[in-house]
């Protein structure tokens, strides 16, 4: 693999795949790199911050654990009183 400075990366354009398959291979790729990672000698859990990413990796979590007959990951979040703070 070669690293190339910011400014010597070409943009080849956009994707003419369409956007279900881009969805599906987004999926794919993400629900791999989880898979991986949800094997482990330890409790596994995720962390919900109020986003689509956290609450992706925990969908894809649940789904790999299903898929591997690994436990349900465990998820957590932080409420706070203050609303500028807070990320349920």
């Amino acid at each position: 693999m070669r690293v190339l400075p910011r400014k010597q990366l070409e943009h080849r354009g956009f994707s003419t795949e369409p956007e279900n398959t881009l969805r599906d291979q987004l999926w794919e790729h993400l629900h791999a790199a989880i898979a991986e990672r949800l094997i482990a000698d330890v409790p596994v859990a995720t962390f919900l911050s109020g986003g689509a990413d956290s609450s992706a990796i925990a969908l894809a979590a649940v789904a790999a654990s299903k898929q591997l007959g690994l436990p349900r990951a465990a998820t957590c979040t932080v409420g706070f009183p203050e609303s500028a703070f807070d990320e349920r």
